[in-house]
């Protein structure tokens, strides 16, 4: 019998929707690394975004910011101390780092965002270097697979700047810190700003599409109004126009009308589209 165990078809169609989402994105935007705005994702999976960096002299810094669909910050950490490991080590301890706490507070579907471009190939492509860093990376990869959905995307540092901010944000000299809730104002208020933003710019998008499907709306309609007459034919009370393999009478007209009349108001169509051939 097929496994329809409810939460397994769930977790297939959250795959299913995310890369098709995926795939529109590509196909406006073929070139991920270009992307430069953060973007809420879908309904019912939470993006995280998160960065890691130095801080001071020697200092490390690594940080987390999880939102839903509508750009509300449902949870953000950061962790800071002293041992500066280098930049991808970093990176790769705060990816960890993020992901461990996202699980231990019950997320499980995540995109997960960030700005480093070494570490999304490592991850996409699953490489898993003979050193600390190969160590990390495996960590990682093995810890996606207890999650139900997880999927990773590269943003340029202008799309990533909450979680840098806030990685570099001198909180504590060291320790960790997560909110659940009562989000720092500083948080908050920078995401709602992304997304006032995000409205802002696609607004506008969104009332030109409307605007051109309108004026094609309306082409139409003119062109209904007065197809021409291609190869038609009088007779028994019947005229046709035959366009290609479509059949479409040129005007509205009565199954009584006589001959005489048909050829009036075939002449009244092509009128009509002289007319608007001129207006063109």
């Amino acid at each position: 019998m097929p496994n329809f165990n409810p939460s397994v078809l769930g977790v297939r169609a959250l795959k299913l929707v995310q890369s098709f989402a995926e795939a529109q994105e590509a196909r406006v935007a073929p070139e991920a690394s270009n992307q430069t705005k953060w973007k809420p994702p879908i309904s019912g999976v939470l993006k995280l975004n998160f960065d890691g960096g130095k801080i001071g002299e020697s200092g490390w810094g690594w940080s987390f910011v999880m939102r839903n669909h509508g750009g509300e910050v449902v949870l953000a950490g950061s962790h800071q101390g002293l041992g500066f490991a280098g930049a991808l080590v970093e990176e790769v301890r705060a990816c960890l780092w993020s992901l461990q706490t996202a699980r231990r507070f019950g997320f499980g579907s995540l995109v997960i965002e960030g700005d480093s471009l070494s570490l999304h190939q490592k991850l996409s492509n699953r490489i898993i270097d003979d050193n600390y860093v190969g160590c990390l990376v495996k960590d990682v990869l093995d810890l996606l697979d207890c999650f139900q959905f997880a999927s990773f995307s590269f943003i340029k540092r202008e799309g990533n700047r909450l979680a840098h901010d806030l990685a570099h944000w001198k909180l504590l000299d060291h320790g960790e810190r997560v909110w659940v809730e009562d989000i720092p104002r500083r948080i908050s208020a920078r995401s709602s700003d992304e997304m006032d933003e995000r409205k802002k710019n696609i607004i506008p998008q969104i009332q030109l599409a409307l605007e051109q499907r309108r004026t094609a709306a309306g082409a139409n309609r003119n062109l209904g109004d007065c197809w021409p007459a291609v190869g038609g034919r009088i007779g028994g009370g019947r005229v046709s126009a035959r366009i290609g393999r479509r059949l479409k009478p040129p005007i509205a007209w009565n199954r009584g009308s006589s001959g005489r009349q048909v050829e009036e108001r075939l002449e009244q169509g092509r009128s009509r589209c002289c007319d608007v051939g001129d207006a063109a």
